[in-house]
């Protein structure tokens, strides 16, 4: 309307220095009812977006943004007439020519249309003003004090990705197309900003607020474009030129030090590894509250969840090292290179975890990546064990990413460039990524553009591998068997073909016992026989250094298991050999005990407490007591978890000795607690009340002190529990601890009307996550008090889990007629 215009004008003339000028007659410039527009993406864009001009005022406390923004563009044919922009959650005020001439403009389904004064011709440009204001559900988060958390912090910050800026700033919210941009922001005095690009010089009003501003002036997606308000401690330093800056919440300085300090090395390792300098002048990382993912690699300002803050004594069990590094190459890996659309976000997700692995390969050496990749490809074998069953079919066309969608872009296809490594070599594979990093820096790509690349470097054919795995579906399974009466070795693929899955074609190195030949088998076939070599050692490694993409069963007996678990140089074999141990029950455990005393990796002991403590019998937990005081916290907080599968008598001494003695590692004394409880040992209700006094990384304590207390199975802990169950106790981080207390009140007392009604009421927190778990639980109880709320949730929550979550309890409570 006129008067939303002309109350825009009057707020954003201060913070763009300029007036925007009254709204003429609204016959003038109001939109016209108009059919639905075409959908606006790479195939029907009309115009290049150059520059956006982006002038903000948000209203913290009512959770909107009052805007402007100035779209730059370019025709890219002959005769465009419109500008089409994506814009959700907002109402348009005007749109206008630089000369300030309003142009006609309609906005449905999420598209705004401008007509433009004449038909722009291809290469020519174009500016067009926008005015708004925006009441973002998404893309624009909102703290501030709350009835749930009076002390809660003052905060702002955005979440572009996937394709949310759209819904605080109209632009072309794609990722195929790349531009420019400033960012103004008025906020109060006492807050400040952190964006992209570089900090120019604020503008001071006379009302109590302030203007910051910021330039990106290389290009990037408009999902990238970040905004944080709110008070913050920062800590800078130099990284050959590079500002480098760590904002976080005030008081905590040394944390913000100690989780980023590997920062300088990790551009160290990607600058050289890639040979492709960082492309920016600053990075700046920021600890924001309740963040919605882990972290977000906006270009030059990466946002972290706060649960990765954390000090020097929580290393090793937790480390924010890997989050850290993730983020940092996603500078290159989505920020300079960015997927075109996102079928190929593993481009973006898989290249960032796997540059996540090298540098680890080079701070911790040629094992740890051993390790890193063994767990990432069993995390996506595990969620993932019949891949066949999805209904994933190959795209027609044949260059489309099937199954790198969700999480599988990180696990899966860091998993499939380093079976690429391993296929083509060291030498060849990073000459491959160098080229393809550096031809096609600033722009998108595609995975077609990789395999070119690789091909070159290679000197090979690579589109069998990109078929098999990019636009394929699935993994291998081999069986390999030992036939000595033929004289023969056996591998056959057991994978069904089907479901996109097809016969897989792959070179396996294998090595007969721990000091023979490593053997390249080159399979493609559904069976194989090798003839097995004359001095064939006592055990079959199959698949040397456990980190390509592939699951085994391998036919070998208990003797051949154990020679292996205690005298191979793999690490990754010897944990193989720990879990093929396991089903020979009792009759193991002298070999486990002797590698949970002597392997010199804390992830072989910590892997074989975990293997001891499904066991169970007496020798096993004789080994366990043992281990209690294992040099690595590691294996300790391993050992611990494992004890509480055991009789009291045997194991409740050394589980209270480790919540006394490990004070320094609260990782430790969580695991202890979560044991003490489960084995009831005397005095374990009083030593776990007083464990939920102890503050801790993510309260990790206080999680394992009511882990126990609900295994204690004592319902009188209810009103211990039940006041942890409030948003403050999530502190901006990871709420597992009100998870832990959600669940423990209502095993133990499922009926109680005080827990079901603090259980309904977290269908209002603050947090999403806590109203997603508590809808779940609402079902699973059958609190029909929570309906109301329920109903509202599956209608209107902005977060597609809570509202999935919500609409299963409503069908789990007033299951639908038949």
């Amino acid at each position: 309307s006129a008067l939303v215009s002309l109350l825009l004008a009057l707020l954003l003339a201060p913070l763009a220095g300029r007036s925007v000028g009254a709204e003429p007659p609204a016959s003038d410039a109001a939109p016209a009812a108009a059919p639905p527009p075409p959908p606006l993406d790479a195939t029907t864009r009309e115009v290049d977006q150059l520059d956006l001009a982006i002038r903000v005022q948000p209203d913290l406390a009512a959770g909107t943004v009052t805007g402007e923004v100035d779209v730059s563009f370019s025709a890219l044919h002959d005769g465009v007439h419109q500008l089409r922009l994506h814009a959700l959650d907002m109402e348009v005020a005007s749109a206008k020519d630089m000369e300030g001439e309003a142009l006609p403009y309609s906005l449905a389904e999420g598209v705004l249309t401008v007509d433009l004064r004449e038909p722009l011709a291809a290469g020519a440009t174009s500016t067009v003003r926008i005015a708004y204001v925006a009441t973002p559900t998404q893309g624009l988060f909102f703290h501030r004090p709350c009835p749930q958390d009076p002390e809660r912090p003052l905060l702002l910050y955005s979440q572009g990705q996937g394709n949310e800026n759209r819904r605080w700033i109209p632009c072309y919210d794609l990722p195929d197309d790349r531009s420019r941009w400033t960012l103004e922001v008025r906020i109060p005095d006492d807050l400040t900003s952190v964006s992209n690009g570089e900090r120019r010089r604020p503008i001071q009003h006379d009302d109590g607020t302030h203007t910051e501003r910021w330039a990106f002036r290389d290009r990037a997606p408009s999902y990238l474009i970040s905004l944080v308000v709110g008070h913050f401690d920062t800590v800078t330093s130099n990284w050959n030129g590079v500002t480098l800056e760590f904002n976080g919440p005030p008081g905590r300085r040394e944390e913000l030090t100690t989780s980023l300090k590997l920062t300088s090395e990790m551009m160290d390792v990607f600058t050289t590894w890639l040979d492709e300098p960082y492309p920016w002048t600053r990075y700046a990382q920021t600890y924001v509250w309740d963040f919605v993912y882990g972290g977000m690699e906006n270009v030059t300002s990466t946002t972290l969840n706060m649960r990765a803050l954390h000090t020097e004594k929580v290393r090793p069990n937790y480390r924010s090292d890997g989050l850290v590094a993730h983020e940092l190459a996603h500078m290159w890996f989505g920020d300079l290179l960015t997927c075109r659309t996102w079928e190929h976000i593993w481009l973006n997700e898989g290249f960032a975890t796997y540059m996540t692995d090298v540098f680890f390969e080079h701070h911790d050496g040629a094992e740890e990546l051993q390790l890193q990749r063994r767990r990432q490809n069993r995390g996506y074998m595990q969620d993932t064990p019949t891949p066949e069953t999805l209904g994933l079919e190959r795209d027609p066309r044949g260059d489309r990413p099937v199954e790198l969608s969700g999480g599988k872009a990180y696990n899966r296809g860091s998993g499939i460039l380093h079976t690429l490594r391993r296929e083509i070599g060291d030498e060849a594979f990073r000459a491959g990524i160098r080229a393809y990093v550096d031809r096609h820096h600033d722009s998108t790509v595609v995975s077609e553009d990789l395999r070119t690349a690789l091909e070159e470097a290679a000197g090979r054919d690579l589109k069998w591998f990109f078929d098999q795995w990019v636009y394929g579906v699935g993994y291998p399974r081999f069986r390999v068997t030992r036939d000595d009466a033929r004289g023969l070795l056996v591998v056959e693929q057991e994978q069904p073909e089907a479901g996109g899955q097809g016969l897989f074609r792959m070179t396996v190195p294998v090595r007969w016992g721990p000091d023979g030949e490593v053997t390249p088998l080159r399979l493609y076939a559904r069976r194989h026989t090798f003839p097995l070599p004359k001095d064939a050692g006592p055990y079959l490694r199959f698949g040397v250094g456990g980190d390509l993409l592939l699951k085994a069963d391998i036919d070998q007996g208990p003797e051949a298991w154990t020679a292996m678990l205690l005298g191979d140089p793999d690490v990754t074999a010897r944990l193989d050999a720990a879990e093929a141990l396991e089903p020979f029950g009792d009759v193991v455990v002298a070999a486990l005990a002797k590698a949970m005393s002597d392997d010199a990796s804390a992830a072989v002991r910590a892997s074989v407490a975990e293997i001891l403590g499904r066991l169970q019998g007496r020798a096993a937990g004789t080994v366990l007591v043992a281990a209690a005081t294992d040099r690595d916290p590691r294996v300790r907080e391993a050992v611990a978890e494992a004890l509480g599968a055991y009789p009291r008598a045997q194991v409740a001494d050394a589980l209270r000795a480790r919540v006394t003695d490990d004070a320094e590692h609260p990782y430790v004394r969580s695991a202890a607690a979560h044991a003490l409880g489960r084995v009831k040992a005397e005095g374990a209700r009083d030593v776990l009340e007083g464990l939920l006094q102890v503050d801790s990384h993510v309260d990790i304590v206080r999680t394992g002190a009511i882990r126990g207390l609900e295994a204690l199975g004592d319902d009188h802990a209810v009103p211990l529990v039940l006041p942890y169950l409030g948003y403050c106790w999530g502190r901006g981080a990871h709420h597992r601890l009100r998870q832990s207390a959600l669940d423990c009140v209502l095993r133990l007392a499922p009926e109680d009307p005080a827990v079901r009604t603090a259980v309904a009421d977290l269908l209002t927190d603050p947090y999403h996550r806590m109203r997603q778990w508590a809808a779940d639980a609402c079902g699973r109880y059958k609190i029909e008090a929570a309906v109301t709320a329920l109903e509202a949730l599956a209608k209107d929550d902005w977060n597609g889990g809570v509202r999935g979550a919500a609409k299963k309890a409503l069908e789990a409570i007033k299951p639908p007629a038949k």
